[in-house]
């Protein structure tokens, strides 16, 4: 005879039960584990490993200016691209990645211009499929406007730049390099190239004729070095050197710069004033400009005689002034052209149409009429006002727009 035990077979079948309880809960986690490896992922809280700097710091609660600036997003992982947005809108982006040693960076430039005080912004990682978000505040502070500036009094040239009547010159053969700030070169003719290496360097009174140089310019310096000033002298490129001076952080003054393919190139925080740059030599392609800025910001340019054209060869060359911002740092702004006599050029005053410009204006500017096209190219966020006149008639230039 078979006796039964009913509570041994019911804890058998709970057993059962619970075993396919647990074989279905398990299921679908491995389900819910597999589509997170094949979809897309946008965390709202980004890992430690990434940050965004500006100018080498972090961003949080940093002071940033109201107008475009660079931020970089840096990442411990792989970006194939980066952007910033504010308040939901994109004000930023890029897919240009640099990879060193783990680390990976990218800079795009972001428009804060009419934004102010305590900014959110988010930044969007991404590699591929896969994204994450890192949401920072900052304060975004006023831009100093550009100050007014005092029309000429006299019309730079031959007697008012270069040289000064009666200083002797010491003749000096060779390029100089300059690596100790405050350094002042004064009452020597050249025969060589100048780089600057330094801050707060001088150059007056002097001479300085360049045939053959390493960096292409008759006088040379950069973003990371600040305050050069070069006054009262002549910077001639022998027909041969693409360059008068350049690129930022210096102040001409009197000089006459002559025999290069472009006279002065202007980045952030320089100044030409009261100077005489002429007789441009066009380099095979290029196209030789009095003045040329690529981007920057804090740029004045007033008091001067610009004409880039060549009367030995008959070239017309290119403008007096060519403003653009097709490289770093991808802006023009807080720009003045005011008192300056304009001459030659396809057009005389030609700014691209595809530039990034925020207070960029013209002002006082006698233009002569001999420009192949027109005295002025420009769009219309540049500020052109009715007291730019033709030297001829006194009538106010005409502005084409740029499409």
């Amino acid at each position: 005879m078979t006796t039964l035990h009913p509570t041994r077979r019911t804890d058998r079948s709970r057993r059962g039960r619970l075993a396919r309880r647990a074989g279905a809960v398990a299921a679908a986690a491995l389900a819910v584990l597999t589509a997170l490896t094949v979809l897309p992922v946008d965390r709202a809280d980004a890992a430690s490993s990434m940050w965004v700097a500006y100018e080498g710091r972090s961003i949080s609660m940093a002071p940033v200016p109201a107008q475009p600036v660079e931020l970089t997003a840096v990442a411990s992982s792989p970006l194939t691209a980066v952007s910033f947005s504010v308040g939901g809108a994109v004000v930023g982006s890029t897919t240009a990645v640099t990879a060193t040693e783990g680390t990976w960076r990218a800079t795009a430039t972001v428009d804060l211009t009419g934004r102010s005080g305590l900014t959110a912004v988010r930044t969007r990682f991404t590699n591929g499929q896969v994204s994450s978000t890192v949401d920072k505040t900052l304060r975004v502070t006023p831009v100093a406007t550009a100050p007014a500036v005092a029309a000429p009094t006299t019309l730079a040239g031959p007697d008012t730049t270069g040289v000064p009547a009666g200083v002797r010159l010491t003749p000096q053969v060779g390029d100089l390099t300059v690596f100790k700030s405050g350094t002042v070169i004064d009452g020597i003719d050249l025969a060589g190239c100048i780089t600057i290496r330094a801050n707060d360097v001088v150059i007056r009174n002097s001479r300085i004729t360049c045939s053959a140089s390493a960096t292409n310019m008759v006088v040379a310096t950069s973003g990371s070095y600040t305050n050069l000033l070069v006054q009262d002298s002549e910077l001639d490129g022998s027909g041969i050197v693409d360059i008068g001076i350049g690129w930022q952080n210096y102040t001409l003054r009197r000089v006459e710069v002559r025999g290069t393919n472009d006279g002065a190139r202007v980045g952030s925080n320089t100044t030409v004033d009261a100077s005489w740059i002429h007789a441009m030599v066009r380099k095979g392609e290029l196209h030789p400009d009095a003045v040329q800025s690529t981007g920057g910001g804090n740029i004045t340019i007033t008091g001067n005689t610009l004409d880039p054209r060549n009367y030995t060869t008959g070239d017309q060359g290119n403008a007096s002034i060519m403003l653009g911002s097709e490289l770093r740092p991808f802006y023009l702004q807080d720009v003045v052209v005011a008192g300056n006599r304009l001459s030659g050029g396809n057009y005389t005053v030609n700014v691209r149409g595809d530039a990034t410009i925020t207070r960029v204006s013209l002002s006082r500017n006698t233009f002569t009429a001999d420009a192949k096209y027109g005295p002025v190219l420009a769009p219309p966020t540049v500020t052109v006002t009715p007291d730019n006149v033709m030297a001829e008639t006194g009538a106010p230039v005409t502005v084409v727009p740029t499409k």
